[in-house]
């Protein structure tokens, strides 16, 4: 039922706005429970408003203006996002840029984005919303919803970009709690030698600069994390290279002098990647289907798969202390697509307890993957000719490749996590499937068009509204993780894996899916997994549901003695 302001018969601004759709919209759609309105409650400020939007309005409110009063949230929403002072009721987050393009619906990722940005406190007193790119002038590889260190225009960014590959200059990606930014951008277009960008320099001095205005230690620093390797810097054909540190590092930035450092992170390119991948499958596909003797294991290593894995994660949590120390770093690989994405959403997976949650990892993907230019068409080879003989060397298993590195995560932490490893395999086949939007196209403009093309047949659906029913219905029995800690969600305490390539394992749920062994476990676990829902169930029932309570269970998952018997037999199969 839909909350009811205080005073019905009060016309004030505050009440309009709490009584018209906008509102409602972001309630309605959200789809959320008891337990994730505590999540918003718990991640946002006190301030004695129970909706999250209201209080995301009153901390933006109070970080432009200190001296604000919030009478209990009057006049709050008509000054805390951008209005023209029409009568039409205020948008927060990226709605209100949303608006401005004609003809351009407000799709379900931009509700999760306005969403997110209100989680984070954005935008605040250090950084703003920029239109520069609204209508993919810029960047067309960037979103149309950007966010910018405050003291930088949007002319100076539009000069900016000309010295990133792709015209992807460095904008924000994640704020931590302690003000410590994540960025994420391509390489300079500078060779090492070449002539370096005053204005690219301003930029990354303004992040520093955001970062310092935060938190005000005597050791920040801003930390420039290269995802490629140091030799592959030279074989660039278009001249990529990488921050010179002789000129971030120059006296004249003053109290900024000498706090940009440069790391290398090692990590292969696409084409290494690819071949990594089809020698797992080789090797899976040679195992006996008996269970007799082979060296999987062995011949698994030998493809190089576990230390790609090895090198993503340390990469990530590399980041993720960066991050928890109060430094700010911005993150680029060649063209800030590929490795950058996987390394941005794996460190916001270990320091962020929300990215663990199924609407927190839904929302997670869809930004850092979906919205910031990954090209799921080209790596997924989504429209390749099955005719062809020609190898398409745009191709690569990059998303496949984190979703491994965070099933990794899953079976380290196995109480961190809300989904399960069936769901991690929902989401890689529909990257596959063709069904949805999120997974259409190399950038988001391609999306936006895809969906403008497909709005009236309704043929395309949201991958994450799927998704989520695979863990939320009550009969979804594999995608919800049983060993699941709420209260991790609310210690903020972020997660160090092992990340040693002998630690890591192979995702016999993804690699070996289709092996007559793997099924029978698969079944064995389904069948344990109904018997502990029936028993979960028993034990919540009422006194009131007593007499219908088992007989529901029954007809949705059977007898527990067939359940039983089931067992035995497919553990003697196995």
């Amino acid at each position: 039922p839909r909350e009811k302001a205080s005073d019905p018969e009060d016309d004030s601004a505050w009440c309009r706005w709490l009584k018209s759709e906008v509102f409602w919209r972001y309630k309605e759609r959200s789809g959320a429970t008891s337990f994730r309105d505590r999540i918003w409650r718990d991640s946002l400020s006190k301030s004695g408003i129970a909706s999250s939007l209201v209080k995301g309005a009153v901390l933006r409110k109070c970080a432009l203006d200190p001296n604000a009063k919030v009478d209990g949230g009057a006049g709050i929403i008509p000054s805390a996002s951008p209005h023209d002072g029409s009568s039409e009721p205020p948008l927060i987050g990226a709605d209100w840029l949303i608006q401005k393009g004609a003809g351009v619906p407000s799709t379900k990722s931009d509700l999760r984005l306005s969403r997110e940005c209100v989680r984070l406190g954005l935008p605040n007193r250090e950084w703003r919303e920029s239109c520069v790119n609204f209508n993919y002038d810029v960047s067309r590889t960037y979103p149309r919803v950007l966010f910018v260190p405050r003291s930088l225009s949007d002319a100076q960014l539009g000069i900016v970009s000309a010295f990133r590959s792709k015209s992807r200059f460095p904008v924000l990606s994640w704020l931590h709690r302690n003000g410590a930014p994540l960025c994420r951008c391509a390489k300079p277009l500078p060779g090492p030698e070449g002539a370096e960008s005053s204005g690219d320099d301003v930029l990354l001095h303004a992040i520093l600069a955001a970062a310092m205005a935060r938190n005000h230690a005597a050791n920040l620093q801003l930390v420039a994390c290269e995802a490629r390797r140091p030799v592959a810097l030279f074989s660039d054909d278009d001249g990529g290279g990488y921050e010179s540190l002789v000129h971030l590092n120059d006296s004249k930035w003053g109290k900024q002098a000498g706090r940009v450092h440069l790391s290398f992170m090692d990590i292969e390119d696409i084409s290494t990647m690819r071949s990594a991948y089809h020698q797992v499958l080789v090797a899976c596909s040679s195992a006996p289907i008996d269970g007799g003797e082979y060296d999987l294991r062995g011949a698994v290593d030998e493809s190089g798969w576990f230390t790609h894995l090895s090198l993503i994660l340390q990469g990530a949590e590399f980041i993720a202390r960066e991050l928890d120390a109060g430094n700010a770093v911005v993150v680029h690989c060649s063209d800030g697509s590929d490795r950058t994405a996987q390394l941005s959403a794996l460190a916001q997976i270990l320091i962020d307890p929300f990215s663990r949650t199924v609407a927190g990892f839904a929302g997670l993907v869809d930004r850092e993957w979906s919205t910031f230019g990954y090209r799921f068409t080209e790596r997924h080879s989504q429209s390749r000719d099955t005719d062809k003989k020609t190898h398409d060397t745009a191709a690569s298993p990059i998303f496949l490749q984190f979703l491994d590195a965070v099933w990794q995560l899953t079976v380290q932490f196995p109480s961190h996590f809300e989904f399960s490893e069936h769901y991690l395999v929902c989401v890689a086949d529909a990257v596959f499937f063709g069904y949805f939007a999120n997974f259409h196209g190399n950038c988001e403009r391609d999306r936006r068009s895809l969906f403008q093309l497909c709005a009236r047949r309704q043929s395309l659906v949201d991958a994450w509204t799927y998704l989520q029913a695979q863990v939320y219905t009550r009969d979804a029995i594999e995608a919800r993780n049983y060993l699941y800690d709420e209260s991790t969600l609310f210690k903020h305490a972020p997660i160090w894996p092992n990340t040693g390539a002998k630690g890591l394992q192979l995702w016999e749920g993804w690699f070996l899916r289709h092996s007559l062994i793997r099924w029978h476990q698969r079944r064995i676990f389904t069948l344990r997994c109904k018997s502990r829902r029936i028993r979960e169930l028993m034990l919540r029932r009422t006194p009131q549901s007593f007499p219908k309570l088992p007989k529901r269970i029954e007809d949705q998952y059977g007898a527990s003695v067939l359940i039983q018997r089931w067992l035995r037999r497919l553990e003697k199969a196995a």
